[in-house]
Order: structure tokens, then sequence, then C-alpha cells
């Protein structure tokens, strides 16, 4: 199918054209209702279907055999940093970050603010977030120093040492992680 039929269907008939690209999606719980209106009239897609982020950007890759494929691939000009992850071991990586978050108490509906500069970690900690069931936002510069302000526990991946903020009390987020220290970019 062309671009210009592809579009023209996702416009006259779009729950029929979503509903056939998300058929292709490993749900966890498939959707009866494709779009459907809220109590404000507001338009919800798949509002009866249940998917993970982290389970569709990792985990099924892994099931699905390109378990040895990269799946991150670093490169960072201004330090001449190069490296690459395979799907299998980001998964080893998401699997005991979402664990340390789950010790920490992060769960599902929690939210979660990731000051990381962009480093494979980041995306780590991003997967880990959404394996929970959390909610997170990204913020993509290293904080200022948070010592001063809050209470955090270490834990080592890989070179870095992130900590896990346990408290933050300048904004609405659960759970602060950030890079306290690790390579340059």
């Amino acid at each position: 199918m062309s671009y210009a039929n592809e579009y023209s269907s996702s416009i006259d008939t779009p729950a029929r054209f979503w509903g056939d690209k998300a058929s292709a999606l490993p749900w966890f719980v498939t959707p009866t209702t494709i779009l459907s209106k809220d109590e404000n009239n507001m338009d919800r897609w798949f509002a009866d279907g249940v998917l993970n982020t982290c389970y569709m950007a990792v985990d099924h890759h892994v099931q699905s055999g390109r378990g040895d494929q990269a799946a991150i691939i670093y490169d960072s000009p201004v330090t001449n940093t190069k490296s690459q992850l395979t799907y299998s071991q980001l998964q080893t990586q998401v699997a005991a970050f979402a664990g340390a978050l789950r010790d920490k108490g992060v769960g599902k509906g929690d939210r979660v603010i990731i000051y990381m500069p962009m480093i494979p970690e980041a995306a780590i900690a991003m997967l880990a977030v959404a394996r929970l069931g959390a909610i997170f936002a990204m913020q993509t510069a290293v904080a200022a120093d948070f010592r001063h302000a809050i209470h955090h526990q270490h834990r080592r991946f890989g070179q870095l040492r992130i900590a896990l903020a346990e408290e933050l009390t300048t904004c609405a987020f659960q759970k602060t992680v950030f890079v306290e220290r690790g390579r340059k970019i």
C-alpha cells in the first residue's frame, strides 16, 4: 500500500486502520474497542487493551530470537566513546535496574524523573521505569548537585554510580534517578 493510500485510510477509517496496525503489537490484553469516547467526550484509543512499552521494546525482541542483535548503539563524538548493547544484554540490565527501583518502592503509577545525559544508562533507566508501570519524565542534562536536598541510595551499573532519590520536595515526582558520577559526555 502506498503512503497516500495509508494516509487516506488513516483519515477515512481511523478505527479500522489503527486496529489493523495494533494487531501486530504484542498486547498483554488485546483491545476489543479501538476508538471510544471518555466521560468528557475525548477520544480514547485502545481503552480496554493492556501493553507494556518495555516489553515491546526489549523482551519481545529477545523472545523473537533477536537477543544477539544490537539494541543500543552508542557513539559519542564528544568523548569518542562507542559501545553496543544487544537485546539480551539490555534485558538483563533493565531487569536489574527495575529490581533496584522496585526495592526502593517504585511501582505502577508512580512518577519518576530521570536526570541523565543521553547515555545508554538513560535508556536503561527509562525502560526500567516503564517495565514497572511507572511514569517517567526525562531531563537530558545532568542535574545540579542534589546531595544537600535529598537522601539517596547508590547502585553501581557498569561504569556509573546511579543515585536514586528517596524524596525531592521541589517537584511532584516521587522518585528521581540521576548520574552522580560517571563517564564524561
